[in-house]
């Protein structure tokens, strides 16, 4: 299943590229965020381009797992907005981190390679492959049952 990750920001938001078999994510762009009816025009635009059957959207969570506070609800009138016109299912996944994990990831590798990093491509990545990882062990999970024949 090809599936797009987006990290919703005020100012830009990051989207990814993935697919649950092969698995598999890529940062793909960031969109500078003007206002959110051209944000949802912009993804529902990569959508459509990049072929994908779902989207995930990072949600905000504290670190006590709470949810909460304008950002929250940015990124849930963004979410309620973009599921009315995407075509595709949109759910939401924790991205305690990602923007945390982005700037290790740059400090660590993309300052010394010379190339370009994309902070928010690639904290879209990584709540994209977070999803993704969920996705495959609850599958996994699934068939490790013990098959039952019922009389």
């Amino acid at each position: 299943m090809r599936l797009m990750g987006v990290d919703f920001g005020s100012k830009r938001t990051g989207l990814a590229i993935g697919d649950t078999s092969p698995f598999f994510v890529e940062p793909l762009k960031t969109i500078a965020t003007e206002d959110m009816a051209s944000i949802v025009r912009a993804v529902t635009a990569e959508i459509q381009i990049e072929a994908v059957e779902g989207v995930v959207v990072g949600l905000p969570t504290s670190l006590r797992g709470h949810e909460g506070g304008d950002t929250l609800e940015q990124v849930m009138d963004f979410v309620r907005r973009l599921s009315a016109v995407a075509g595709v299912p949109v759910s939401t996944e924790d991205e305690r981190f990602t923007s945390v994990l982005a700037e290790r990831m740059h400090r660590e590798y993309g300052v010394s390679s010379g190339k370009k990093f994309d902070r928010d491509a690639v904290a879209a990545a990584l709540i994209l492959e977070s999803h993704i990882e969920r996705l495959i062990s609850a599958v996994d999970r699934i068939s490790d049952q013990p098959k039952t024949t019922e009389f």
